[in-house]
Parts: C-alpha cells; sequence; structure tokens
C-alpha cells in the first residue's frame, strides 16, 4: 500500500489538477490522484523547479503510456477559485529530453547531510554506475599525469568505488559534467587549481542514493558501487596498490617523485621539479592512510 498522504483541497482544485492534460517528451500521462508535497520534498525538488514549496507543490500520481505508475510535480498559484497550474517539468540540456522532477535521482554525501537533488532519472545514472569508475581509472593512472596537483589530491583521497560529482570544464559547471549534485556551498572544497591554472574537479563520492517510487509514495534505496571497482575495502587497498607500483615503474614519475608528492600539499617550484630536487620543488606535510600506503608500497 502506498504511505499515507495529505491530500488535496479544496475539492474544486483536485478535480482541477485532475483533469490537467499533461505529457512528457509527447507522451501523455493520465491523471489518477493528487496530494500535497511533502515538505523535505518540496525543499529538493525546488533546485530545478523555480518557486516550489510546500505550500504550492502537488504531487500528481499518473499512468504513463506504458501503464506504469508515474509522478510528476504541478506548482499551484493564483487566487481560490482563479488558480494558474504549472507542470514542473526538467529538461535535460545535454539529451535533449523532458523528466518529471520527481523522478530525478537524489544523493547524500555525510551521513545525516542534505538530499540533493541530481538532473537525472535512475535510468542514466544506472549508465554512469557502468562507465564513471573506468573514467576515473583512466585519469589516476596517466602516464604521464595530466597534472600533478590534481594526481596529489586523487592519491591522497584514496580510491572511489561509489558514483561521484565531476566532470566540470571549460564548458561545463564545476561538478555539473556527471548526474549527481552536491550542496552548492560544498563545492569550493571539491576544487582545485592545476598546474596549468585551470579550475579543475577533485571526484566527491556520495555517501547514498535514492530515488521516489511513485506506486510506494517511498523512496527505494539505489545501490551507490560503481561496476568494476573493488568491492570490498581488501580489495580497494589491492587496487590501489596496483595504481601506485604503476605510476612508480613510470619513466616520468618513479618512487621518489610520487613520495614526496603525497606527501606535500603544494607544488612551488617546477624548475626544482625538473632538477628532481623535491625537497624545493613541494612545500608542506600531508599524511592520510593512503599517502602512508603510497610510501609502504615498494616495486
Amino acid at each position: 500500500a502506498a504511505a499515507a498522504v495529505t491530500p488535496v483541497e479544496p475539492a474544486e482544485l483536485r478535480a482541477q489538477i485532475l483533469g490537467m492534460t499533461l505529457e512528457l517528451d509527447g507522451e501523455a500521462l493520465a491523471p489518477t490522484d493528487c496530494y500535497c508535497l511533502q515538505p523535505e520534498r518540496a525543499e529538493v525538488l525546488a533546485a530545478v523547479a523555480e518557486g516550489l514549496t510546500v505550500a504550492n507543490g502537488v504531487a500528481v500520481t499518473c499512468t504513463n503510456g506504458d501503464g506504469d505508475v508515474a509522478e510528476t510535480v504541478v506548482k499551484v498559484t493564483g487566487d481560490p477559485g482563479a488558480w494558474s497550474l504549472e507542470h514542473c517539468v526538467f529538461s535535460d540540456p545535454i539529451m535533449f529530453t523532458e523528466e518529471s522532477v520527481a523522478a530525478l535521482v537524489e544523493a547524500q554525501f555525510v551521513e545525516g547531510g542534505p538530499w540533493v537533488l541530481s538532473r537525472a532519472p535512475l535510468a542514466a545514472v544506472e549508465a554512469e554506475k557502468a562507465s564513471l569508475f573506468k573514467v576515473y581509472e583512466q585519469y589516476i593512472v596517466q602516464d604521464p599525469p595530466d597534472c600533478l596537483s590534481t594526481l596529489r589530491r586523487m592519491l591522497q583521497a584514496g580510491p572511489v568505488t561509489r558514483l561521484y560529482t565531476g566532470g566540470g570544464g571549460k564548458y561545463v559547471g564545476s561538478h555539473e559534467g556527471y548526474s549527481l549534485r552536491m550542496p552548492p556551498a560544498e563545492v569550493p572544497d571539491w576544487q582545485m587549481v592545476n598546474d596549468k591554472g585551470d579550475l579543475v574537479d577533485i571526484p566527491r563520492p556520495c555517501r547514498a542514493v535514492r530515488v521516489w517510487n511513485a506506486a510506494a509514495r517511498a523512496y527505494d534505496v539505489v545501490g551507490a558501487e560503481l561496476e568494476g571497482a573493488p568491492a570490498d575495502a581488501a580489495a580497494a587497498d589491492a587496487w590501489f596498490v596496483g595504481v601506485v607500483r604503476r605510476l612508480k615503474g613510470s619513466n616520468f614519475l618513479g618512487p621518489d617523485l610520487l613520495d614526496a608528492l603525497v606527501t606535500s600539499t603544494k607544488t612551488v617550484s617546477m624548475e626544482a621539479l625538473g632538477n628532481r630536487d623535491y625537497a624545493a620543488a613541494f612545500e608542506g606535510t600531508f599524511s592520510s592512510r593512503w599517502s602512508q600506503l603510497v610510501v609502504d608500497t615498494k616495486l
């Protein structure tokens, strides 16, 4: 049975909503029921539905063209009896598709932290789960690396085995290249300026992912583990050691440079780096479980 919800009142408003002509990407949705949008969901969905609030948000249960239960959201404005109804739709600027805002996946990055709306439905997130570990792995083992400072941050952070944010670039906003989003105020903590002076994203793995179940009127947990990634802590250690050995075996990097890189915080002299004077090339000290594993890993 579906979870209990607050019905839409008055009856005239409910009837007007259920009489709406609703569609997504040209596919008709047949409204069957509606209810007041829950406060926590209204707050999350407002990220893409401008002006949506708990006071004006209505969730509309529908049947789609395949006969499946779906949900979409309507914003109600205007005076009683003269309501204006707006269908809240997310338009994907990359795929040129329309999605119900209620179908967008949500992510959380720390225990007890806020849930943040992604910019993709479940199918797109599942596709990323199949590809993003390979993207990450190919970047971290580049020889020579695209940027030493970026490699430093990635090695210090350890393996990324779950769905993550990132993918920003010259034409894409920081941490807006993939589906998941983190709280905007936290984005600067996952950025850095690389050795070329470009702003780059440091991948931020999520803690949890969920998506709204229209039939149950409750959230479903979505597995966040990336395909091809280490499945447990021991496997993550083994994979990481393999990466470190590969980098230490590089003619460009080598053991001494890699150890000095991960135990420092900043590159201060490219000239000293070219002369392999790592004490003068880097400054600051850093220590984590992963940086220590780099140092402890021998060829």
